[in-house]
């Protein structure tokens, strides 16, 4: 029997050789891309994490120096001023994102199933509004609620009041009344965006399951529970996971609402109204020197919360898909 493993190298060559001559244009097309991402998002990530075990300020002529994990220890313990506030910027935050991320989820589903109702210019029209202020910067919207909520004019604290509720209380300034408008303002912007996804997986479930469950006699809300939902099981796991992150990642809004400039302010009196992006802005710009070094670690740490917790989403949704297979 002939010998043919001297042909197997040559074999290989030319099969890589056809490979890329059917799929090296694609590749190509796709390069800039994950270059970009190498050098801006993964580069950048791995450089922060490095910086966090040094000692790095802005100061001039400041010399960098490696101390390992003495930033997270200090952004993790309450023995230090920074840490004590990054702990209260963690605690706000998990009140905003167990209240915000279901909050819109619920109101957005239920803007969509009221939404895909209509059809024609009533339907553009009513997508159209909503979506309104998704697309309005993180500034603009939050002052069009100072403004409805300024006191003794704002329509929305005139509103309140006759409901006796804050009419004798700051809501920038008082702890409560503060998150509610934190969420009011975060809710008003982001739901549009959700409601947008939620309609259009709306739209691609087939309408002959709702003639044939018509057929059967269900109700409304049986189809929506029976249907409309598990339907939409993908298009609300994605809209669960993106809305996570970006409540996590909360800087602007509550950072306009406090009307914070320094690391004396930021999010008042106790830090009440600190989230943790704010804390490391206030730790870059803090005095005449800033602690890079620290405001990199709190970043590694959100970093680390928002990847632990989508991994988890991601592990209990195909333990699930894998029950239901």
């Amino acid at each position: 029997m002939p010998d043919i493993s001297a042909l197997e190298p040559l074999t290989q060559k030319r099969g890589i050789a056809r490979f890329f001559r059917k799929y090296g244009k694609h590749y190509l097309g796709l390069a800039p891309f994950f270059i970009l991402f190498a050098v801006f998002i993964l580069g950048a990530m791995i450089y922060g994490i490095a910086m966090s075990l040094t000692d790095w300020s802005t100061k001039a002529n400041a010399v960098t120096e490696f101390i390992g994990l003495e930033n997270f220890k200090n952004v993790l313990t309450d023995e230090t001023q920074v840490g004590r506030r990054f702990l209260t910027s963690l605690k706000n935050l998990f009140f905003f994102v167990i209240l915000a991320v279901p909050l819109n989820i619920i109101i957005a589903t239920l803007l969509s199933l009221i939404v895909n109702q209509f059809r024609g210019r009533a339907y553009r029209f009513f997508r159209s509004a909503f979506f309104l202020p998704y697309v309005a910067p993180f500034f603009l919207a939050t002052g069009v609620w100072l403004w409805l909520m300024s006191p003794g004019s704002g329509a929305a604290w005139t509103l309140f009041a006759k409901l006796n509720i804050g009419a004798d209380v700051s809501w920038r300034t008082t702890p409560g009344y503060f998150l509610a408008l934190l969420l009011m303002v975060d809710l008003w912007r982001a739901i549009g965006f959700n409601m947008i996804i939620l309609t259009a997986g709306m739209k691609n479930i087939p309408q002959e399951l709702y003639e044939a469950s018509m057929i059967d006699g269900a109700t409304t809300f049986q189809q929506w529970r029976r249907i409309t939902l598990p339907m939409l099981e993908p298009v609300l796991f994605f809209v669960i996971v993106n809305g996570f992150i970006g409540a996590v990642q909360v800087y602007d809004i509550p950072w306009v609402l406090s009307n914070s400039s320094t690391l004396g302010t930021i999010g008042g009196k106790s830090a009440f109204a600190s989230y943790p992006v704010m804390e490391i802005v206030g730790n870059v710009y803090s005095g005449k020197a800033g602690n890079l070094g620290t405001a990199c670690a709190e970043g590694v740490v959100l970093m680390m919360i928002i990847m632990a917790i989508t991994l988890i989403q991601i592990i209990w949704r195909s333990r699930k898909m894998r029950e239901e297979a």
